[in-house]
């Protein structure tokens, strides 16, 4: 996990195995229970091999990635990992979401695929965006490569 979240910054060749045998099993156990019909990633300045794992997501779900679907209409004033408790976080994203497309999505399932969730605040972002803007009605299933718990009062930037 420090491996992982020290080098999201740069970009990577090839997805660590240790990272693709949780991953796939994670996936493989998606792909028996939903027809998933898109991966969406949660918009990201710092993850810089992003692209790697939303390609590899969509050749094992056989779905397609829907690129940039997600973007911040107004930039956060701080990184979520910055702030000093969730409250500061879901008041830093809260309604400065948005999508590049309007029109309706499928109606099955939507894979919305993140980095790392802290508070679940930018995820919940993200659903209420897909939720209002596109009147999305079909599940979607939040998936994160880590979930990181803040100590309160502590800034979660590693």
């Amino acid at each position: 996990f420090i491996e992982f979240m020290k080098t999201r910054k740069r970009i990577i060749e090839q997805i660590p195995e240790s990272f693709l045998v949780l991953l796939d099993k994670k996936l493989a156990e998606l792909k028996k229970q939903y027809r998933i019909d898109g991966v969406i990633a949660l918009p990201s300045s710092s993850w810089a091999s992003q692209d790697l794992f939303l390609k590899h997501l969509s050749e094992k779900l056989a779905a397609p990635i829907l690129p940039e679907f997600l973007f911040w209409r107004d930039f956060p004033a701080a990184r979520q990992g910055e702030l000093h408790n969730n409250d500061q976080r879901r008041y830093n994203v809260t309604n400065k979401m948005s999508c590049a497309r309007k029109n309706k999505l499928s109606e099955n399932t939507i894979l919305l695929f993140d980095d790392y969730i802290g508070s679940g605040s930018t995820m919940k972002e993200a659903i209420r965006v897909l939720r209002k803007e596109t009147l999305y009605k079909g599940t979607i299933i939040p998936l994160a490569i880590a979930c990181v718990k803040w100590r309160l009062g502590k800034p979660g930037i590693i």
